[in-house]
């Protein structure tokens, strides 16, 4: 991949979790075609757990608001 595509964010954390996420895609991506036993849903909460996991190995963590925000982003595709 040569980029990874966020939107425009004026929460800097929202914009540092995002950017994560979209790594949590990138490094386990899931072919929806082949896993049609995984919803959207549970498909992004995956993305975020990932994405969440490897910003902590950089010494990230976020507040729990960003966690929240980030399910209820997730719970959107329900």
């Amino acid at each position: 991949f040569d980029e990874i595509w966020i939107g425009i964010y004026e929460d800097e954390e929202k914009k540092l979790a995002s950017f994560f996420h979209e790594i949590g895609h990138i490094i386990d991506p899931i072919d929806w075609s082949l896993n049609c036993n995984n919803s959207k849903n549970e498909i992004e909460l995956w993305a975020w757990e990932i994405g969440f996991k490897l910003a902590k190995s950089y010494g990230i963590v976020f507040n729990k608001e960003i966690y929240d925000w980030a399910k209820m982003k997730s719970d959107s595709y329900k």
